[in-house]
């Protein structure tokens, strides 16, 4: 194995590792895990979609993404309505409380961004999200 295989893999998973680190310390106190934000996040822009297409968005296997859903229900952030067209799928939404992280988890992705682009300008990073794109649309 080359060392650029190895410098993809580790870079890619320390730059994650930090977004995490990132996102962790905004949100200790908001009662929410970071596998849960991640959840939110992602029901941000697919409100209302079923219950697969967000477990397949946050790359979580279902048995995780139902222990999410389960206690974004229990803290009253979520509601789950079952789909009338296939009485098997579950359309996800936010409920009012839940309404209210959405600014919050906006601003957390902002300022991720912003601190990104300070570091390395806006279009480098802009080119970097661009490759990831490219790269994952690609990838076998």
């Amino acid at each position: 194995m080359s060392i650029k295989n190895l410098d993809l893999i580790k870079n890619s998973a320390l730059f994650r590792k930090k977004y995490h680190a990132y996102v962790a310390n905004y949100i200790k106190d908001l009662n929410i895990s970071s596998a849960e934000f991640a959840y939110l996040k992602e029901l941000m822009h697919n409100e209302g979609s079923i219950q697969d297409v967000l477990v397949q968005n946050t790359c979580m296997d279902k048995a995780a993404a139902s222990r999410v859903m389960k206690t974004l229900e229990n803290k009253n952030l979520i509601m789950r309505v079952k789909n009338k067209a296939d009485k098997r799928s579950l359309n996800i939404y936010f409920t009012e409380e839940g309404k209210k992280l959405i600014p919050i988890i906006n601003k957390i992705l902002d300022d991720w961004y912003l601190e990104l682009s300070n570091a390395m300008g806006s279009e480098k990073l802009d080119l970097l999200i661009s490759l990831f794109t490219e790269l994952n649309e690609k990838h076998p």
